[in-house]
């Protein structure tokens, strides 16, 4: 936690808070947007996905720093649309899929970015 306020620049004291349970008497939410989107930031997109959900949305993280390779890219892309096509073959994504959807999700947007950034002049 100590890291994560270092990183963000979000107090210890407002992390700890939202941290509890809601029904306890301690905990309190991070109430500025500012900070939850530095806590955002540091915690990349595996935490802000769930996050966006409520609102219909995802996120994935942009690594410009990073030279995609078109065929690890294209690959890992096909293994994904396979498994997706086997937890959604019936149509249904239960709870014990959710997460996986959720997360095969994220890794389309962010290799899409990254093809994207291939198609741009240099």
């Amino acid at each position: 936690m100590k890291r994560l306020a270092n990183a963000s620049g979000v107090p210890d004291k407002a992390i700890e808070c939202a941290k509890y349970d809601v029904a306890s008497e301690h905990w309190r939410p991070i109430h500025k947007a500012e900070w939850l989107l530095s806590i955002a930031a540091v915690l990349g997109a595996d935490f802000t996905s769930p996050v966006l959900a409520v609102a219909q949305q995802g996120a994935f993280d942009i690594t410009p720093d990073i030279a995609p390779r078109p065929g690890e890219i294209v690959a890992t892309m096909a293994g994904h649309t396979a498994e997706m096509a086997a937890i959604l073959v019936d149509g249904i994504v239960d709870d014990e899929e959710r997460p996986r959807v959720i997360a095969i999700a994220t890794s389309k947007a962010t290799h899409v970015a990254a093809i994207l950034r291939l198609a741009q002049p240099p």
